[in-house]
């Protein structure tokens, strides 16, 4: 029999079948656990369990602790923790073994008990065949080479041979289209407003397009024509800044000639001096351009930044100015004489200039609209290789890449960066 009291001081008296289950008090209703034999002699009269007294706190458990626990692989005079137990540890558990013994005295030969067959140690040795190299892992290309270091400019013609690629050309050639649509539509009285409102500006903007794409999102091929069918970002504010810079950079030659034509004065004169000025605006232009679209802010348009941008290019910034001003050349002459022998076909006058210069006309058009994709293509990889020694104020070159530093909904900036927030 089990003989033990509840809290409320009833008796219970239970066979020892019962001893570990649970049974209710009739007293007070609560459920008891019947106690075993072992736990009967630690109850007292009132049902409850006796405590033993407490332990004493060891004066160097806490530096045992510290020890064993540490994260630091040697202790405080600099010498490396063993965790393995010692002949002192062992001798205080009530043992003599020797802990160097199986150290001292390798255990004898193992067999596979199937084959009977002696198990050697292996030695390890590293295999390349089996692990490679990082470096010499092969790894797949990208369809799309961005910011490939053998296009960052390092030479002018860098860009030329990838101009030709397939991509490139069709690019080219949907811009050809436009400029004959834009033709067409110029001689048409009710479709002229679209053509200089609309088709006109997005020839231009596709070019500052161009900048951005090679200099600030650092693509190694051209961007689509009206890129993505964007008003504002591909279309209205390309064309804004390249107006802006076309207005600093030629505009006070026209002032000019304005005035002097008003006060009739030398018409040799004129053409010195506007000669003079158109020259200054096409040294200029460039640096001015690549500010406008790619800077920022309309505050590095002051004269010392922008010649800023012109000595950290370098001699290179001479190639730029012979260039746009060819490919300028190339498309003055492009765009004048089709429109010209359009409005005198249609209207049936009389061809005054021979028959081939439509055709060497539109050949020059041609190579203007390659010309000029260089160009700008230079632009963009000079933005990439040197905007951080520009004197820009107001400036971040840091890339909003959704999904990597920015929220995965957003999209990337296109006209002027922003900086994006600090996370």
């Amino acid at each position: 029999m089990i003989k033990f009291a509840c809290h409320c001081n009833h008796l219970f008296e239970l066979p020892e079948d019962m001893a570990g289950r649970q049974v209710q008090c009739p007293s007070c209703q609560r459920l008891v656990d019947v106690p075993t034999h072992d736990e009967l002699a630690q109850l007292s009269d009132d049902g409850t369990f006796r405590l033993d007294e407490p332990l004493s706190p060891e004066v160097d458990h806490f530096d045992q602790m510290r020890h064993v626990y540490a994260k630091d692989k040697v202790d405080e005079n600099g010498v490396e923790i063993d965790l393995r137990q010692t002949s002192a540890d062992l001798s205080a558990a009530g043992t003599s073994d020797n802990v160097f013994e199986f150290e001292q005295h390798p255990t004898a030969p193992k067999y596979d008990p199937e084959t009977g067959e002696l198990i050697r140690p292996l030695d390890i040795v590293e295999d390349l065949k089996i692990a490679p190299h990082p470096s010499q892992v092969p790894l797949a290309t990208s369809p799309l080479n961005y910011a490939t270091p053998n296009l960052q400019g390092d030479v002018p013609y860098s860009p030329l041979a990838r101009l030709f690629a397939p991509l490139n050309l069709i690019t080219m050639f949907f811009v050809l289209l436009f400029h004959i649509f834009f033709f067409i539509t110029a001689v048409i009285p009710f479709l002229s407003v679209m053509a200089i409102l609309v088709i006109g500006p997005a020839i231009i903007a596709h070019y500052a397009n161009v900048t951005e794409e090679i200099g600030i999102d650092e693509r190694d091929e051209l961007p689509r024509f009206l890129r993505h069918l964007n008003f504002m970002d591909d279309i209205l504010l390309p064309f804004f800044h390249v107006a802006i810079a076309w207005l600093i950079c030629f505009c006070p030659t026209e002032i000019l000639a304005a005035i002097w034509a008003h006060n009739h004065w030398p018409l040799a004169g004129e053409i010195a001096v506007r000669s003079i000025f158109d020259v200054a605006g096409l040294i200029f232009f460039p640096a001015v351009v690549l500010t406008t679209v790619t800077s920022g802010a309309l505050a590095n348009l002051r004269p010392d930044r922008v010649l800023s941008v012109i000595a950290v290019i370098g001699p290179r910034y001479a190639v730029l100015v012979i260039l746009h001003a060819v490919a300028f050349g190339l498309y003055l002459l492009g765009m004048v004489i089709p429109p010209m022998e359009i409005f005198l076909f249609i209207t049936n006058a009389r061809h005054p200039t021979p028959m081939y210069t439509g055709p060497a006309a539109c050949v020059l058009l041609v190579v203007a609209i390659f010309l000029m994709h260089y160009f700008a293509w230079l632009m963009g990889l000079a933005y990439r290789r040197l905007h951080l020694k520009f004197h820009w104020v107001f400036h971040d070159d840091v890339r909003i890449i959704p999904g990597v530093n920015a929220a995965r909904y957003s999209r990337p900036v296109r006209g002027f960066p922003i900086q994006p927030p600090r996370l």
